[in-house]
C-alpha cells in the first residue's frame, strides 16, 4: 500500500488513508485568544532583548582599536575578533529556531485550554520553547559579554573564544523571538 500525496481543497495533506497532516496553522486558536496587553508586552520584551543583542555585537567594533593597541596586534587580527563572532552566531541559527519551535509544542501547563487545543490536533500550546530559548540564549551572550574583558586580558585566542561564545548566544535570539511572536500575536496585529 503506497501512501497517497494530494492536495484537497481544505488543504489537507493526506498521507495514510487513516492519518491526516494539515497544513493549516496549528496556532491560529491561540493567536485569537491572545490579550492585546500580553502581545504587546511580549513585544516589547522581545524589542528589549534585541536592542541588548545588537548593543552587545556592536561594543566590540568601538572597543577593538585601543584593544588592539593595548595587545600590539595589527588590522589583520582586528578583522579576525570581529568576524569570529559571526562562527558562533551562524551556527546556531537554525539550531534556535527548531529548539524553540520544539519545545514550543510541549504543553505549558495542563489546563482546559490545553486539553482542548490537545483534543484539537493542536499540539503548539504557547510560547514556552521561545522563552525558553531566548533565556538561554541571553544567559550565554551576557555571560561572554561579561567575561570579554577578561579574555582580551589573557590574549587573542581566549578574546576569540569569547567572541564565538557570544555568537553561539545571541544566533538563537532571533529565532526563537519570532517563533514566540508566530505563535502569540494575532494576525490582525
Amino acid at each position: 500500500l503506497t501512501p497517497a500525496r494530494t492536495l484537497t481543497p481544505a488543504r489537507t495533506l493526506t498521507l495514510h488513508p487513516t492519518r491526516r497532516l494539515s497544513t493549516r496553522s496549528a496556532c491560529c486558536s491561540e493567536r485569537r485568544n491572545a490579550s492585546p496587553m500580553a502581545t504587546w508586552s511580549l513585544v516589547g520584551l522581545c524589542a528589549t532583548a534585541i536592542a541588548i543583542c545588537y548593543a552587545d555585537r556592536a561594543n566590540i567594533a568601538d572597543a577593538i582599536i585601543p584593544m588592539s593597541q593595548d595587545m600590539g596586534v595589527g588590522s589583520s587580527v582586528q578583522g579576525l575578533v570581529l568576524s569570529s563572532f559571526f562562527a558562533g552566531y551562524g551556527a546556531t541559527q537554525i539550531l534556535g529556531g527548531t529548539l524553540a519551535d520544539t519545545f514550543g509544542r510541549i504543553p505549558t501547563r495542563p489546563d482546559a485550554t490545553s486539553r482542548k487545543a490537545n483534543a484539537r490536533g493542536n499540539s503548539r500550546t504557547g510560547t514556552a520553547g521561545g522563552k525558553r530559548v531566548l533565556a538561554l540564549a541571553v544567559l550565554m551572550w551576557s555571560l561572554a559579554t561579561l567575561l570579554t574583558p577578561s579574555a582580551a586580558k589573557l590574549g587573542v585566542t581566549s578574546l576569540i573564544a569569547a567572541r564565538v561564545t557570544m555568537g553561539l548566544g545571541e544566533g538563537p535570539a532571533f529565532p526563537a523571538i519570532h517563533s514566540m511572536i508566530a505563535r502569540s500575536v494575532p494576525k490582525a496585529s
